[in-house]
């Protein structure tokens, strides 16, 4: 998927959510993998659309799949103790939140990176992802907020790079808000070096 400028990308875990950029520079993939997922953490559906797939895959129709539904939406609840990851669909993109549940945690988000040579905290709160080859990644600094009285509340949350640089783990730190009520974060990856890309 191209794009250019600003950009929001999502993929469920568990797995990798991938990037590769194409032009300028050599290829190559950046993936990102949660760290540490609970033993109780349970995918739910969300949402169900109106549309069905198949899938016909190879010539034995044992392998064949047909009549799938489909869904807005997909949450992994309790991906961490009181915190749920959900995703969905936003046009022709993907999103994820991170969703922490009345007296949970954030510190226990983390997320691991591979295919890149640094993480970098810049003076505002974005994640810079250092590619082998001079480029870079960009994810935006998290908007996180709380749903009070029908209204978004902005709390100040950021980036935090964890352990050394052969780790390449990220998580969330938040400053204050309201312990008794959700807590959503929400990154936005947009790239920067790099003004097209393709989404695996």
């Amino acid at each position: 998927m191209d794009g250019a400028g600003k950009r929001r990308s999502r993929r469920p875990f568990p797995g990798e959510r991938r990037w590769a950029p194409r032009e300028p520079g050599p290829p190559a993939v950046v993936t990102m993998t949660p760290v540490g997922l609970g033993k109780k953490a349970k995918l739910a559906a969300l949402a169900p659309l109106p549309g069905r797939v198949n899938y016909f895959i190879g010539n034995d129709p044992k392998n064949w799949r047909t009549d799938i539904p489909t869904y807005a939406a997909v949450a992994y609840k309790e991906a961490y103790q009181g915190i749920d990851l959900k995703f969905y669909g936003n046009g022709r993109q993907l999103e994820y939140d991170v969703v922490v549940g009345p007296g949970a945690d954030p510190d226990q988000v983390q997320f691991r990176y591979a295919g890149v040579e640094r993480l970098e905290v810049t003076p505002e709160g974005h994640l810079a992802l250092k590619l082998p080859g001079g480029g870079e990644l960009i994810q935006q600094k998290p908007y996180v907020y709380q749903e009070i009285a029908g209204r978004r509340v902005a709390r100040e949350g950021r980036f935090r790079v964890q352990g050394d640089a052969a780790r390449l783990t990220c998580g969330f730190q938040v400053v204050a808000y309201d312990h008794t009520r959700a807590l959503i974060i929400d990154p936005v990856l947009i790239y920067s070096t790099y003004l097209g890309g393709k989404l695996l």
